[in-house]
Formats: C-alpha cells, structure tokens, sequence
C-alpha cells in the first residue's frame, strides 16, 4: 500500500507520478471493491481498513512533502541575513586533516571570520580567512550551508564569556614530515602495518608499502632481531 501510494505521489521535480510514466495514467486510489451484502463480516472490515491505510498513506506522503518544501523556503530565507562585514563560523567539513588528527576532535565550525563579499542570489559567501586556514588549501568562498552567524555575548547577561576559539591546524599536508621511530607492528591477516612516531609529535598506523624505505625500519627489524618485515612475528609486538 505505501509503494502504492508512492508510485501514485505526483513528483515535484519530475512533475508527474511513477504511474503516468511507466503506464501513461495513475490507477484509482478506490478499486471499486465491492462485497455481497451478505458476505463474510471479517472480509469487508479488511478491505475497508486496506483502503483507509492506503488513502492516509497518500495523504501523509503529501503532508510531508508541503511541509518539507515550507521548511526549505524558510531556510532560503535565511540565505539573505549575511551581509559584507558580518562576522561568521565556518565548517571543518570540507577542511583537511593533519595525520592522525580524528574528525570527531576537530571543531564543527571555526571563526569568527568577516564576510568580504556577499552574493545572496546563489547562496555564496567570500569570507577573510586567516592564514593558518589558507595554508591547509580552504578556498574563501563557502555556500550559505557551510556557514554560521556568529552572535556577540552579552556581557550584562554573561560577563566574562567573550572569547575566540583558537584550534591547531598544524602544517599543510604537503610540507614533508620526518619519522623519529617506528614503535610497533601488528598483522591483519596478511597485511603488515607499523606505529610510526613522528617528528611533529603525532602516532599514526602505517602500512608497509609506505615504510618499506625507512630507515626507522631497518632499525625496528634490527631490534627484534628479523631480516625481513615478513619474518616479523605474527603476534603484535613493539620492540
């Protein structure tokens, strides 16, 4: 009844229903179904509970979508409140991490940063971005969506609570980081990796092929005594 009543839905991007397109015409939500007066009492209450399922199903298909539509004009809306010299955050989802760095450690959004241009019509922003931002290759220029409006303290009701946010970008992926040590080693199944210390102070898990040239390496198979990485004991192991 539901995939009915979903075929039946008229799109609102297409413009038509399933029905139309597949077999040029939508089927009757009422079948005609028709009982003998003298039928079997369980039969009719069964149809008559199928087809009022059927009818609130179509019904809440097109409730949500009213109200879905209503809540994206309202967020469209919204899209005009950023005007140039507005300060806002920014979202870390499209920002590149440093190795090792978790996702769920890094802050939703950063600033707040001054809107330098602003393009209400396409929902697009050019906001000033600090240098240490610039360095990890964020473009400054986000979609409505990728921003926040930043909302000054009320130092009457709060006093004391003004305060930026500071996060450690660290250095672009791109500058070359130097390996101390490698610390351990554990085999999954067949494939080989290593605990390998940076310079920059961060322990990442790396796989064969990306230390095979090290020599922080040769070191590791020294100190446990094997010539080769593949003599390595299956049993995880640090030195």
């Amino acid at each position: 009844m539901v995939e009915f009543a979903l075929n039946s839905t008229i799109s609102s991007s297409s413009g038509f229903a399933l029905f139309e397109l597949n077999y040029r015409y939508t089927p009757s939500l009422n079948p005609g179904l028709t009982l003998e007066p003298g039928g079997v009492p369980g039969v009719k209450h069964f149809v008559a509970c199928a087809l009022q399922n059927l009818a609130d199903a179509h019904n809440a298909i097109i409730e949500s979508r009213v109200r879905q539509t209503h809540n994206a004009n309202r967020r469209q809306c919204e899209d005009d409140a950023f005007a140039v010299g507005d300060p806002v955050f920014v979202s870390t989802s499209d920002l590149s991490l440093l190795k090792g760095r978790a996702t769920k450690l890094l802050l939703k959004y950063v600033g707040p940063f001054k809107v330098l241009e602003a393009h209400p019509n396409t929902s697009t922003y050019k906001v000033e971005l600090p240098s240490q931002l610039k360095a990890r290759n964020l473009h400054d220029r986000f979609h409505r969506s990728k921003l926040c409006p930043y909302h000054a303290n009320d130092d009457a009701l709060f006093p004391h609570r003004e305060a930026h946010m500071f996060y450690d970008f660290g250095t672009p992926d791109d500058q070359e980081w130097l390996v101390d040590e490698i610390l351990a080693h554990k085999w999954d199944r067949y494939r080989l990796s290593f605990q390998v210390h940076w310079n920059q102070g961060d322990t990442t898990w790396e796989t064969l092929e990306t230390c095979k040239d090290l020599q922080a390496l040769d070191e590791y198979l020294q100190l446990i005594s094997v010539e080769q990485p593949s003599d390595l004991p299956r049993k995880n192991a640090s030195p």
